[in-house]
């Protein structure tokens, strides 16, 4: 029995290392085996999805293309326009605006500009009609009297009339009775007009509707600008002659509602009274409608140690004494 150990220990030990050397064969090979079978799974996977997204992209194509082409083959309107036989025809507009959303955010606004015309001028008529005005005899082309006669003719305007001399202060005129080229066309183009039927009538609007209802600026431009409209320059005149500077005055306040209550009596104590007097001066002018606003009708209010020109003292003392005298005359009737 202990031989049969000891041999059965022998053959037994000596099976060992066979079996430990087996074993370990085993687990390396099932090892590679499992390292192999996980690089094909990994292999097979990324096969497989790269077959997937080539797929799902295809088919997100020839999804869009069908679409594109359905669309295209296939498009209907989302709405049929039917035309109502019973809306007015300057609604239908509106109503085709309100049903595509674009219906304008002001119809007031819109209905405006549509109503908007652009004016354009015409260089060429306003050249054609100074070439008709215009004296050719000199070198200098220019509109004499003789042209402006013409032109107030055609205007159908009185060549002395106080919208002649609006005209000329629109013009820029420097002298009476002339307009060089520049004034001529520059007038017309302030105007915005180019036909003489369109400057009558813008002429006579503008001195009805802003001229004679801005006192700014009626006598702080058009009023101080007549001072040198008056002036012959050609003989280096500097001060206003009277019998011009009355015909001015009667003339600049032909139109006013209520024009200076003095007027009268001034332009009488300069042409019949004081006919020494020959010139006025730009200050007396520029002065004179503060004075004519500041007396009025009582000449009790003028006070001679304030500031006011030498001509207006004189005027002053000289109604004063005429007033007296007036008086006494009356008295004396009675």
């Amino acid at each position: 029995m202990g031989q049969y150990l000891d041999k059965s220990s022998g053959q037994m030990s000596k099976s060992t290392p066979t079996n430990s050397f087996s074993t370990t064969h085993v687990k390396k090979k099932a090892k590679n085996d499992l390292y192999e079978f996980n690089s094909a799974t990994k292999t097979l996977l990324s096969h497989l999805n790269h077959n997937s997204s080539f797929n799902q992209r295809n088919s997100l194509q020839q999804r869009s293309t069908n679409s594109t082409i359905s669309r295209v083959h296939h498009h209907q309107p989302k709405t049929q326009l039917e035309p109502r036989r019973d809306m007015p025809i300057h609604k239908i507009p509106e109503l085709l605006a309100k049903i595509t959303c674009h219906i304008s955010q002001s119809s007031d606004k819109y209905s405006s500009l549509e109503h908007t015309t652009t004016v354009e001028l015409s260089d060429q008529r306003i050249e054609i009609l100074f070439q008709t005005y215009c004296n050719e005899r000199g070198t200098d082309k220019t509109i004499d009297i003789d042209g402006i006669i013409k032109f107030c003719y055609d205007l159908q305007l009185n060549p002395e009339s106080f919208e002649i001399l609006v005209l000329a202060w629109i013009f820029r005129a420097q002298q009476m009775y002339h307009f060089t080229h520049a004034e001529f066309t520059g007038g017309f183009k302030t105007m915005k007009c180019d036909n003489i039927n369109d400057l009558r009538v813008k002429l006579c609007t503008y001195i009805e509707q802003e001229l004679l209802t801005n006192d700014y600026l009626f006598y702080k431009d058009f009023y101080s600008w007549t001072y040198y409209f008056g002036l012959d320059r050609s003989n280096g005149q500097r001060n206003l002659g009277v019998d011009i500077a009355c015909c001015l005055w009667r003339l600049i306040y032909s139109q006013r509602k209520q024009p200076p209550s003095i007027l009268d009596s001034w332009l009488n104590y300069l042409e019949h009274v004081q006919t020494h007097i020959k010139v006025i001066t730009f200050d007396t002018w520029n002065v004179w409608p503060q004075f004519s606003k500041y007396i009025e009708n009582n000449l009790d209010n003028y006070d001679d140690s304030e500031a006011w020109p030498c001509l207006f003292d004189e005027f002053v003392d000289y109604e004063r004494q005429n007033k007296q005298q007036t008086e006494i005359e009356n008295i004396m009737t009675t």
